[in-house]
């Protein structure tokens, strides 16, 4: 009984590295502080933001972001050009080496255009984003009134 008890328990631990190793190769993208404005009920687009933080020594691109709480999700940036502010669909976010890309009102942000219901304060949001290298990163967002809060 001792020698089946130790074979299961190496069997297991093995079998749980095994698991958890792709897991921890695919945390090269870390997301924090993911958050969607509340809209008044009716509204056909609402803004979402987040931080993401690239812990590799290469430059990562997310190439699409979906949401089932949402027909389409688009990548936008807001500048200035020449005294005025001008918002420009983006392909690809680039998030640096070792660095951070902050989604916020005023500079990158999504679009979320058509939500499948009501979202208010305290709802929750999914969302995936994908890399070039074809890699699926969960995130979960809550729904928040206009400061953030």
């Amino acid at each position: 009984m001792k020698l089946y008890k130790a074979i299961c328990s190496a069997l297991l631990a093995g079998l749980t590295s095994v698991i958890c190793l792709p897991a921890a190769a695919d945390t090269q993208l870390v997301v924090s502080h993911a958050w969607v404005r509340e809209a008044p009920p009716g509204a056909g687009v609402q803004a979402g933001y987040m931080e993401i933080h690239n812990t590799s020594s290469k430059t990562i691109k997310i190439t699409a972001i979906e949401s089932p709480n949402f027909t389409s999700v688009e990548m936008h940036r807001m500048f200035n050009h020449n005294g005025m502010m001008r918002m420009q669909q983006q392909d690809t976010l680039n998030i640096p080496a070792n660095s951070m890309l902050e989604l916020k009102p005023g500079g990158y942000h999504l679009m979320l255009r058509n939500p499948a219901s009501y979202l208010k304060s305290g709802d929750t949001v999914q969302f995936t984003l994908t890399t070039t290298a074809n890699k699926h990163i969960n995130v979960k967002a809550s729904v928040k009134t206009d400061n953030g809060s």
